[in-house]
């Protein structure tokens, strides 16, 4: 009996050791290259280049100093996948992508080869995140990541930095996927370019925003400017504290307010055969100065500030319309999405010829702003 349990117990703790095998295909630090930032240019005959920045650690123990800088690596290949293996091969280390934050495009590149083939590799990387965000740039990608900037340790921080901002919409690589599926096709990544410096005794150029590009499908087919990106933000759901100044020239200065909560929503609907769209948003704002003589806390003059911003509000919404049907002729509103759900069939019937009947959709405003706090100061002046 004492020999049976002794050969139970030998067989369990055999068992057990083959399931503690270890990590057997773990990477050490030490092992790895890991990539912050990277982008694709267009090299010569037709190639592709691909290029990263790398951060390599500090060797100081005790410092103060940044924790390390950067490298920059490039290979060119005949796509994507073939420019990554020759870049391997330049790299001593393993390339690691689970610490990129940014993704970079070269604005000729994607206006003659496209993104999407490119993006849809990057997203099957191993370790890379699908929360990368994604930037168009007028300059090479080299330009960019090799850029040094005061404030931040890296171009790649900066670029960061900036996508917070929230003067356009963050677009990262999960939702620039998912725009490419919806019924309209379209999407939108932020533009970047290399600008001097604001500070005179700074003689770096360093990446910042200056607009939007627009992509029909997967090319690029134009860009909006930052305050025309503002009001495409509405449609995208995209609006987060943004800061809205209201000049009033009969009271010779202006009322700015914070946008306190905002929500867009696109009521598609059928009037004899021909299809039309309301925009109804509903928003709440604070007043945050008050540079004119106006007493806000008083009704009139609160409603008369509600009345302003909805003016403001519909020109910024029919600056978007106007140029996604007329110039661009690129549903980047996300019109076909909301007709698709409320009229599938119709949808169905019709999807083939929306590049003629986007244009052509009549676009209607219902505008809700509601002034929650006016403040209890009231200004005089002599």
């Amino acid at each position: 009996m004492n020999s049976i349990r002794y050969i139970i117990l030998l067989t369990s703790i055999f068992l057990t050791l083959i399931f503690l095998t270890g990590c057997w295909n773990s990477n050490e630090l030490n092992q790895l290259a890991i990539v912050t930032g990277g982008g694709i240019d267009k090299a010569d005959d037709n190639r592709i280049r691909f290029t990263v920045q790398i951060h390599v650690p500090s060797s100081k123990k005790d410092s103060n100093e940044s924790l390390g800088s950067t490298s920059i690596l490039w290979a060119d290949g005949v796509n994507t996948a073939d420019a990554l293996s020759k870049l391997q091969i330049k790299s001593p280390r393993k390339l690691f992508f689970g610490q990129m934050y940014v993704f970079i495009i070269n604005e000729k590149f994607a206006k003659e080869n496209g993104v999407r083939d490119q993006l849809d590799f990057l997203a099957r990387v191993p370790d890379t995140r699908l929360r990368n965000k994604l930037f168009i740039s007028e300059d090479s990608v080299d330009q960019i990541l090799s850029s040094k900037t005061e404030l931040e340790k890296s171009s790649v921080e900066t670029l960061s930095g900036i996508s917070k901002k929230l003067v356009v919409p963050a677009i990262d690589l999960n939702y620039f996927l998912q725009m490419q599926e919806d019924k309209g096709q379209s999407a939108v990544i932020p533009k970047i370019r290399m600008m001097e410096p604001d500070q005179k005794a700074s003689n770096s150029m360093t990446p910042a925003i200056v607009g939007t590009s627009i992509l029909k499908k997967d090319r690029i087919v134009g860009e909006i400017d930052v305050e025309t990106t503002r009001g495409l933000m509405w449609f995208r759901n995209k609006i987060e504290n943004p800061m809205i100044t209201i000049v009033l020239d009969d009271e010779k200065g202006s009322v700015s307010f914070k946008t306190l909560h905002a929500r867009t929503e696109l009521l598609p609907r059928i009037e004899n055969g021909e299809w039309k769209m309301t925009v109804k948003t509903l928003s709440s704002v604070d007043v945050v100065q008050n540079a004119t003589n106006l007493q806000i806390p008083k009704p009139d003059v609160t409603e008369m500030l509600e009345k302003k911003l909805k003016e403001d509000l519909q020109k910024r919404l029919e600056q978007v319309v106007k140029q996604s049907q007329q110039k661009f002729k690129t549903d980047v509103l996300g019109y076909a999405e909301a007709i698709y759900r409320k009229y599938p069939k119709q949808w169905y019937a019709k999807k083939d010829h929306w590049d003629e009947i986007f244009p052509e959709i009549e676009t209607e405003y219902d505008l809700n702003v509601k002034i929650l706090k006016p403040g209890e100061y009231v200004r005089h002046r002599q």
